[in-house]
């Protein structure tokens, strides 16, 4: 019994091996043509076929589901200001000098859909964020006969980066 349960272990060893060394083979090819490379999580089935007292016979099978093709998207580098980042509305800039540091502090200046109210709002952006981010508030507020103006604060989004 215990010979059996060894050889089966041993044999989906073998299996997982197989699969481990051909996977490794197909990320290295990626990598060297150039490909970026994203880990795909995959599901391992393993069962025993046959297993049973009265025959020494164990026989090990390992069927692998293959995850759907992951597709490498291509990608650039943003810039520091993110002129390749495009945001939902024109962008303007202000300049700036502060500290005597001329900077400039981009902005979008919404104006309101319809007949407006007479009333401003301005968004202002946490850390982290930029003013992109408030684009489905903006299109509320401006639907609702708002102007909307969202800075990209000065150090975040497309704004000087002191």
């Amino acid at each position: 019994m215990k010979k059996r349960i060894i050889f089966v272990i041993l044999g989906l060893v073998v299996v997982i091996a197989v699969l481990a060394a051909v996977k490794g083979l197909q990320i290295r090819a990626m990598i060297k043509n150039g490909k970026s490379f994203v880990p795909q999580p995959e599901i391992v089935t393993l069962a025993v076929v046959k297993a049973d007292s009265w025959t020494s016979d164990a026989i090990a099978t390992a069927a692998v589901i293959p995850p759907q093709a992951a597709r490498a998207e291509e990608s650039s580098p943003l810039s520091i200001t993110l002129e390749e980042y495009s945001y939902p509305y024109p962008v303007s800039y202000l300049p700036l000098v502060i500290e005597g540091q001329e900077l400039r502090m981009a902005y979008m200046d919404v104006l309101p859909k319809g007949t407006g109210n007479g009333k401003t709002v301005i968004l202002l952006h946490g850390k982290n964020f930029f003013g992109s981010y408030w684009k489905d508030t903006i299109a509320v507020l401006a639907d609702n006969g708002y102007r909307v103006v969202i800075p990209d604060q000065i150090g975040f989004g497309k704004s000087s980066k002191p």
